[in-house]
């Protein structure tokens, strides 16, 4: 009996994971999942506490700068105003001498954090590991390949692929989510410290033009930078062949890294190439082989034909 293209979808996701779970790479089990989304509520608990502590200490240095500002727009006005009255002469020198020396000594935003931190620290046990964050990112790089799955749409939260030129969904989630530039360099850099450039590429370009669009903004919880995405993603090209792009891509980067030194020598190493080389033309992306290829081919024979069980 033919299985529903959603549900088999589901059922190879699972062959994919296990595979990953059995290399001990995948934080993907069901009760891992739960588990992870139980500590973040915790963790999101502590972090509104934090805030509200955050916004009282504000709150209590905005009064001051709302007082300070006041006497220097009404009270010092006028001529001689902090010397023709004792009161004000003297309630000048205490805030100069202490009332300043306080609000920007103040401890309360060190102990904010450190109480923040403190609750972080009895989750991390509970905590996913590097292993398992790189474990899951070469899940998603092995569920594109057994689907063939488009980055492009994988970014924005959809399963689909390319067939006969036209985008079909391979399947629609009831819940998903997008990607966010620092998400791409994460999935990148891991296939590209492996040298499977062949993933690297497709990512990391995600990862730049995300970056891009937001201007090179960068957030406090992320990872990477524009700046780190461009490197990574010239060398991958220059790996596969693409030289001229490995170029543009690292003269991109100086212009917001001028003194980067290696990044100066690598611009002059593409330089040579292609001048005594010629013309070049740009290798084909190939995927890398794998030391799970025969399984890894059965799996894929299996979804890409939605066979029945």
């Amino acid at each position: 009996m033919s299985s529903p293209p959603g549900v088999f979808f589901l059922r190879c996701l699972v062959i994919v994971a296990l595979a990953s779970h059995a290399e001990g790479e995948m934080y993907t089990s069901l009760q891992n999942v739960k588990q992870a989304i139980n500590v973040e509520r915790k963790l999101i608990e502590y972090l509104r506490t934090y805030i509200d502590s955050e916004l009282e200490r504000l709150e209590d240095i905005k009064r001051f700068y709302a007082k300070v500002s006041d006497l220097h727009t009404i009270l010092y006005k006028g001529p001689a105003a902090a010397t023709a009255n004792p009161l004000v002469a003297f309630t000048l020198i205490k805030r100069l001498h202490s009332e300043w020396l306080n609000v920007i000594h103040s401890n309360e935003a060190q102990e904010n954090i450190q109480t923040l931190r403190s609750k972080y620290e009895e989750e991390e046990a509970d905590l996913p590991k590097v292993e398992d964050l790189r474990g899951a990112a070469k899940g998603l790089m092995r569920l594109q390949d057994v689907y063939s799955l488009q980055v492009s749409s994988l970014v924005k939260g959809r399963f689909q692929r390319i067939t006969n030129g036209g985008v079909i969904d391979v399947c629609s989630p009831a819940v998903s989510v997008s990607l966010s530039g620092d998400d791409c360099f994460l999935v990148g850099k891991v296939a590209y410290e492996q040298e499977d450039y062949y993933h690297s590429v497709q990512w990391l370009e995600e990862s730049v033009r995300l970056f891009r669009g937001a201007g090179g903004q960068w957030s406090p919880e992320n990872e990477g930078t524009l700046e780190d995405a461009l490197d990574h993603l010239a060398f991958s090209h220059f790996k596969t062949g693409n030289v001229s792009y490995a170029l543009n891509l690292s003269h991109e980067l100086l212009h917001h890294d001028p003194m980067n030194g290696r990044v100066l020598q690598n611009v002059e190493k593409y330089e040579k190439l292609l001048g005594s080389a010629g013309p070049s033309r740009e290798r084909s992306l190939r995927r890398p082989g794998s030391s799970y290829l025969r399984t890894r081919d059965t799996y894929e024979r299996l979804c890409l034909t939605k066979g029945s069980q």
